[in-house]
């Protein structure tokens, strides 16, 4: 009876689980990529693009971890779906690629910082 009575409460729940969902307004969630995404060449996304930037200037995965402030597992994972997104085996292989696609640039955020000045840089000296 124990076994019965707890199948059909899951069956319930199961089912209460579904009607659930469309209530929430399931058909308002966005679906597919962001538009940025979508407007890559090579649909990476703009976090993917700016490690991208900074893997094709010669940092390693530390390097680009401290400069944007990530974990560098979280790097790791970037760097192997850009690789993947590319088609690349290699690091060098994903900046020709990005070289190719036009991913590469004047845009691309410099290597040394992550757009904040120390204090000490953050006016020009007076001349």
């Amino acid at each position: 009876m124990w076994g019965e009575a707890r199948g059909g409460h899951g069956a319930r729940a199961a089912r209460g689980t579904g009607r659930g969902a469309g209530a929430l307004g399931e058909q308002s969630v966005p679906r597919g990529p962001r538009p940025a995404t979508a407007a890559n060449p090579a649909g990476l996304t703009s976090r993917q693009a700016e490690v991208l930037q900074l893997l094709t200037a010669g940092l390693s995965n530390t390097q680009i971890a401290a400069q944007l402030v990530l974990s560098r597992r979280t790097v790791d994972h970037h760097v192997a779906a850009i690789l993947r997104k590319l088609g690349a085996r290699t690091r060098g292989e994903a900046s020709a690629q990005a070289e190719r696609l036009g991913l590469t640039g004047p845009r691309a955020p410099a290597a040394g910082g992550n757009g904040h000045q120390p204090a000490h840089q953050a006016s020009p000296a007076a001349g």
